[in-house]
């Protein structure tokens, strides 16, 4: 599965409604993210995506507009919404991307997160400064995306 299709995945659900922001500041204490029952990790294929983002979705209200941004420009339109940056959160979480609010880095491997080797360590740095769970996992995946759609344009020349 490539990281293209991973994220395709996260477009797939048409999600309806907005919640009002779920944290305002970043010293506020964020909640975990929603349990998921897990499908067996080794496997992508078998991963229930599907059920993950509407469980998520459940949680953490995001429109498929900020869903297709993300996967055609690497990014939210509104980057102070801490809302759909916790549904991110929570779907890196359920797919085993994220434990306890730190990269799994074997995971994102296996499943194909990024289209460059060195792309998820320096993406880790890019983020290690960030305090808040939610945008720390947005943001990473935000630059996750953005080098993935760079690679994929560079690859297309």
């Amino acid at each position: 599965m490539t990281s293209t299709k991973f994220f395709i995945g996260l477009v797939i659900v048409l999600f309806s409604g907005c919640a009002q922001c779920c944290f305002a500041a970043d010293t506020e204490q964020q909640p975990a993210a929603p349990a998921v029952k897990m499908v067996d990790k080794t496997a992508v294929d078998q991963l229930d995506q599907m059920a993950i983002m509407q469980h998520c979705n459940e949680s953490f209200r995001t429109t498929m507009e900020y869903l297709e941004d993300l996967n055609s420009t690497g990014s939210f339109p509104d980057e102070t919404d801490k809302t759909p940056m916790c549904y991110i959160r929570c779907y890196l979480d359920a797919v085993g991307i994220l434990k306890d609010d730190e990269l799994n880095l074997e995971r994102a491997n296996e499943m194909q997160w990024s289209t460059c080797e060195e792309t998820i360590p320096e993406c880790q740095k890019e983020v290690a400064d960030r305090t808040n769970p939610c945008e720390k996992a947005y943001f990473l995946t935000r630059c996750v995306m953005m080098r993935n759609i760079v690679d994929m344009r560079i690859t297309n020349e």
